[in-house]
């Protein structure tokens, strides 16, 4: 972003101004999206004003071409209340978390001094909201558009976080100065001897207090880590699929999420025995040794690693799928969608009002069920390790199958590979399957009548 970030935009930033919402209201203005050609996989870049005098600007760019640009990941923020902003001479009304993510992009120097991306990604403006053709053709794109970015920039809201990012880079440090292999994600067990020579991570600095995120390291750790960011399902894949992700903050302290050993490394301490040792505070001891703490970070690491396995008959996409069960959306079908661009399972979203939940959830199964009568590796323990995520949730509402997963009130489960209906042997993931290849033998039809 160096080259449109240079200049002052002070009057931008008195265009970002808050107001009350209905969020089923239009959000842009029509005049502003021109079609979009799927055949060359086009998108809508958001080219920010190098000048104070000029508005934003939609441009529209092909992803073959692989275009310089930076992709926004955030949550949409209160849904009764929006900001605006100018483009192309149009008012157009963005989600208030995003405005305060422009807020924060515009008016920090540091950070526009180490970025060299001209355009900007961001759902909420580059795509037609209204549109539901070509939100879905959008969605399909979400993969290589991730992929293909200069970087991701996550916006976890406009909170401050600057004291957790300075923990963890810490602790980053503390785990690649002692780990004994160099690779990307480093597998050495931490050592909680470690953070004796930083006093500033031992001791309790007021975890019991008001705002404790801003004067304890842990409890801000703790804080970020149940941030609701780490809960989307859009986010979740966004994060998995970014090759550099950078959380940037209202307070000019910046984290780079590069290394991904931190997690690896602390959570080999709830693997064992190890007691609190007398320097270290129980503040501190409590999340390092919390299962709970990191938990979300568990999810997203163990959904990298399945990505880069070996998929010789493709069910492994349909594996990755269920990670959607500990996650949250507030279309259902999103549920399913927006983890497409990581599991590649072949579905094409529909947005159409016509395509409800249930319909979505019951072609989901189908193709669950046709790709494992084909799977020749053991990626799940038995075909119909699904049915241990299904029922109508925990107040008996729902509008799916009884016998679909129910990932919109299924939350915080273990993984779903538990479920074994039938005498089928348990073995290890990738061994041989002794699946029946034929329909004859394989009775597990779906039918939508």
């Amino acid at each position: 972003m160096r080259r449109f970030l240079q200049a002052p935009l002070r009057s931008h930033l008195n265009k970002l101004r808050y107001y009350p919402r209905n969020l089923t209201g239009q959000r842009c203005s029509s005049r502003l999206y021109k079609p979009l050609n799927p055949e060359t996989s086009q998108i809508r870049l958001l080219n920010v004003p190098q000048g104070p005098s000029s508005g934003f600007e939609l441009v529209t760019a092909s992803l073959d071409d692989k275009p310089r640009y930076a992709a926004l990941s955030y949550l949409l923020g209160n849904p009764e209340h929006y900001g605006q902003i100018t483009i192309e001479g149009n008012t157009v009304k963005i989600p208030d978390n995003l405005a305060s993510a422009f807020l924060c992009m515009l008016s920090d120097e540091p950070f526009r001094s180490q970025s060299d991306c001209q355009y900007l990604w961001a759902d909420a403006i580059c795509i037609n909201q209204n549109d539901h053709e070509e939100r879905s053709q959008q969605v399909q794109l979400m993969r290589r558009i991730f992929q293909l970015a200069h970087s991701t920039l996550a916006w976890a809201g406009p909170k401050d976080y600057s004291l957790a990012f300075d923990t963890i880079k810490t602790i980053g440090k503390i785990i690649d100065q002692n780990a004994t292999n160099k690779g990307i994600v480093s597998t050495t067990p931490f050592d909680v001897e470690w953070l004796r020579g930083y006093p500033e991570l031992c001791l309790d600095r007021g975890s019991n207090l008001p705002n404790n995120h801003l004067i304890d390291p842990w409890s801000a750790v703790a804080d970020f880590l149940q941030h609701q960011y780490w809960k989307r399902a859009w986010v979740f894949q966004e994060v998995v699929l970014a090759d550099q992700l950078a959380f940037i903050s209202p307070r000019k302290s910046n984290l780079e999420w590069s290394t991904r050993g931190i997690q690896h490394g602390i959570s080999s301490i709830t693997r064992g025995d190890t007691k609190r040792p007398d320097f270290l505070s129980d503040t501190a001891w409590d999340l390092l040794s919390s299962r709970l703490s990191w938990g979300k970070l568990s999810w997203l690491l163990l959904a990298q690693a399945r990505t880069k396995i070996p998929d010789p008959d493709g069910f492994k996409g349909w594996v990755i799928s269920t990670f959607a069960v500990n996650l949250e959306a507030t279309d259902h079908r999103d549920h399913i969608y927006g983890l497409l661009g990581v599991s590649g399972i072949p579905m094409s979203p529909n947005y159409s009002p016509e395509n409800r939940a249930s319909h979505v959830y019951t072609k989901y199964i189908a193709g669950w069920l046709k790709a494992a009568r084909t799977q020749k590796t053991m990626h799940v323990r038995t075909p119909l390790a699904f049915l241990s995520l299904v029922g109508v949730g925990k107040f008996g509402v729902s509008d799916l199958p009884s016998w679909v997963p129910n990932y919109p009130e299924k939350k915080d489960v273990a993984v779903p590979w538990y479920y074994k209906a039938s005498d089928m042997k348990i073995l290890a993931q990738g061994a041989p399957s002794s699946l029946p290849a034929d329909l004859d033998a394989y009775p597990f039809v779906v039918e939508e009548t």
